[in-house]
C-alpha cells in the first residue's frame, strides 16, 4: 500500500511539473508570436518572470525587468500590452506617468513578509532619472529597496504626517528607449533588449480583441499550475549560477526555481538564458549610439576597407567637423575604449584583426550588417572630410571581448540563498 501511495504522489508531481512545462512554453510562444527579440533566452526569462509573479508568495528576491531598446519602434509598448494580460488579475498597472504619491500607493503596509499588491509596468522611463525629479527619487528608493523581502521605505502621510513604513518588495518593470539607469538600480535589473524586426522576420501583430483572451487562458492555466508547487519553489535553492556574481544569482533564483520545477528543457534554458542576459548587459545610449552606426559606415567606405583597427577608425570619426566626437573627453576625442561601450547594445564588440603583417584590435566590415541593416539611414552616405589633423587619442581598447562575440560573464562564489515560507493571501 505504501509503494502504491508513493507511485501516485510521483505521478502527481510529473502531472504537475508536465502542467506548467505546457504553459510555460505557451508563453514564450505568445511572446514570441508578438516581438522581436535579439534572442530566444530572452523571451523564456520573460515567461518564466511571468510565473515568478505569480507565485511571488514563495520568493525571497525579485529581479527588476528592464525592457529597452536602440530605437523606437522595437515593439516596447506592445510587450507591456501583452504582460499585462498574463500577470496575475488586476494586479498589473501599465503607467507612463505615474508620480511619486501614487507609486506608494501601490505598496503594502500590513505585513512584511507580503509582497506589494500592485505590479507596475513602469513604460517611457528615459529621462526619469535626473536630479531633483520627484518621480525618479521615489522610484530610486522604492526600486532598490524592493527586491528582496523584508524592504521598507518610510514616509510622512497626510493628514496627520505621522511615519508610515511602506513595504516595498514585490516585482516591478520598467521599459524606455535607453539604458541610462543609475548603478544601483541596474545592478538589480533582469535586462531584456528588443530590436526592430526585419522585413523577413516574421513578427504577428498584437490585436487585442483577438489575442487577449488566449493570453488570459494561459494565465489562468498558468496560476493553477503553480499553485500546488508553491511548497517546493519556496524551499528551492537552485545551484548551477556560480558564473555570475552575488547579487544576480539572487534576483534570478526565484525564475530558475519555477525552471527546475517544471523541468524538461526548462532548467538548461533559464540558466543559459541567465548567463547570456547578464553577460550581454551594456548601456544603450539612443541618440548618439544609432548616429555612432552611419558614420561608422562612412568610415568603412572612406578606407575602402573590410576592416579597421579601433583606433583608425576613432581617428576618422575625431576629424568628422560636423560631429561632435572630437569634442569628446574634454576635447580629446572618442577613444576605442568609448567606441566599444556605445557599440556593445548592438552586439558589436572588438576583436582581433589582422591588416597586413599587424595585429591590433578592431572591427570586421560584417560585424555591423545585422545593426546597420536594423537601425541604418536609408539616405545616401557622405564622406567624412579627411583634410583635418587628427586630435591626439589616449588609451586603447580593452576589449571585454577579447576577440569573442560578447564579454565573458563575472566568476563570483556561490550564495546560498534562504527562502523564506511563503505566505497565502488572505
Amino acid at each position: 500500500m505504501k509503494d502504491v501511495t508513493s507511485q501516485l504522489r510521483v505521478h502527481a508531481s510529473r502531472q504537475q511539473a508536465r502542467r506548467l512545462r505546457s504553459t510555460l512554453d505557451g508563453i514564450d510562444r505568445a511572446l514570441s508570436t508578438h516581438i522581436a527579440f535579439q534572442s530566444p533566452a530572452h523571451s523564456r526569462l520573460l515567461a518564466l518572470w511571468v510565473g515568478h509573479c505569480h507565485a511571488i508568495d514563495a520568493a525571497y528576491a525579485s529581479p527588476i525587468v528592464h525592457i529597452f531598446s536602440p530605437t523606437p519602434g522595437a515593439g516596447k509598448t506592445t510587450l507591456l500590452e501583452i504582460l499585462v494580460q498574463l500577470l496575475p488579475e488586476g494586479r498589473a498597472i501599465l503607467d507612463v506617468s505615474m508620480s511619486g504619491a501614487a507609486l506608494y500607493r501601490t505598496l503594502g503596509t500590513d505585513e512584511q513578509d507580503m509582497p506589494s499588491p500592485y505590479i507596475p509596468l513602469l513604460d517611457e522611463i528615459d529621462g526619469v532619472f535626473r536630479r531633483g525629479n520627484e518621480r525618479g527619487d521615489a522610484l530610486r528608493t522604492i526600486l532598490n529597496a524592493g527586491y528582496r523581502r523584508g524592504g521598507t521605505a518610510t514616509k510622512c502621510v497626510a493628514p496627520d504626517w505621522k511615519p508610515v513604513s511602506f513595504f516595498v518588495f514585490g516585482p516591478r518593470l520598467l521599459c524606455g528607449l535607453d539604458d541610462g539607469l543609475p548603478a544601483t538600480i541596474r545592478s538589480r535589473c533582469l535586462p531584456v533588449p528588443l530590436r526592430t524586426a526585419l522585413p523577413e522576420e516574421r513578427v504577428e501583430r498584437f490585436r487585442h480583441r483577438r489575442h487577449a483572451s488566449e493570453l488570459n487562458e494561459l494565465r489562468d492555466e498558468l496560476a493553477a499550475a503553480l499553485l500546488p508547487l508553491m511548497g517546493k519553489l519556496a524551499a528551492a535553492e537552485p545551484d548551477g549560477l556560480d558564473d555570475l556574481d552575488m547579487r544576480q544569482q539572487e534576483i534570478i533564483e526565484p525564475l530558475v526555481a519555477i525552471a527546475d520545477v517544471a523541468g524538461g528543457l526548462w532548467p538548461q534554458r533559464a540558466r543559459e538564458g541567465a548567463a547570456e542576459a547578464f553577460e550581454n548587459r551594456g548601456a544603450v545610449e539612443t541618440t548618439t549610439s544609432t548616429k555612432l552606426l552611419g558614420d561608422v559606415r562612412r568610415g568603412f567606405q572612406i578606407k575602402k576597407a573590410d576592416r579597421l583597427f579601433s583606433d583608425t577608425l576613432c581617428e576618422i570619426l575625431n576629424t568628422d567637423a560636423e560631429n561632435s566626437y572630437a569634442r569628446w573627453n574634454g576635447s580629446v576625442g572618442i577613444s576605442p575604449r568609448d567606441l566599444a561601450r556605445r557599440l556593445a547594445p548592438f552586439q558589436i564588440a572588438p576583436r582581433n584583426v589582422r591588416i597586413g603583417d599587424e595585429q591590433r584590435k578592431g572591427y570586421l566590415k560584417t560585424d555591423f550588417a545585422d545593426a546597420w541593416q536594423r537601425y541604418g539611414s536609408k539616405k545616401p552616405e557622405h564622406p567624412l572630410p579627411l583634410s583635418q589633423p587628427s586630435v591626439t587619442r589616449t588609451g586603447d581598447s580593452k576589449a571585454r571581448a577579447g576577440g569573442r562575440d560578447r564579454p565573458k560573464g563575472t566568476r563570483a562564489k556561490t550564495k546560498a540563498l534562504h527562502i523564506s515560507n511563503a505566505k497565502k493571501r488572505s
